[in-house]
């Protein structure tokens, strides 16, 4: 081998090293992709999303999932101001419903049993 062959060998590792080094970044960015978005967008539950990323991620279907989950906004809420916290009472008082009393609760009747001394309730 000439001196020659041997630079353009020691170029050519190193030139694979630095595009493996290049590659290796790049799958490292793709599998951390949901935790990338999750962190990019303030996603709620960003932790758990990196926490599964590193458990899950190796699993296609739990790739997908979190992606999906990194991708998802939190539902909006939407808070009612000005209210009244009381309903108005109508002017005509013909218009209220009328107060419907429950009927008394009343315990049935007991009754001695006079053979077997037993209590017994009235109905049968």
């Amino acid at each position: 081998m000439s001196p020659d062959d041997t630079e353009l060998i020691r170029q050519l590792v190193e030139g694979l090293g630095a595009l493996a080094l290049v590659v290796l970044l790049i799958f490292v960015a793709l599998y951390f992709l949901p935790t990338i978005i999750a962190f990019t967008e303030g996603h709620e539950h960003k932790g758990a999303i990196f926490f599964y990323n590193i458990f899950l991620g190796w699993t296609v279907v739990g790739w997908i999932v979190l992606a999906i989950w990194a991708i998802q906004k939190a539902p909006q809420t939407i808070k009612v101001i000005g209210l009244p916290k009381f309903l108005p009472i109508p002017a005509d008082p013909g218009l209220l419903p009328e107060k419907i009393e429950p009927p008394p609760l009343k315990p049935p009747p007991l009754k001695m049993d006079s053979s077997s001394s037993k209590l017994e309730t009235g109905t049968r």
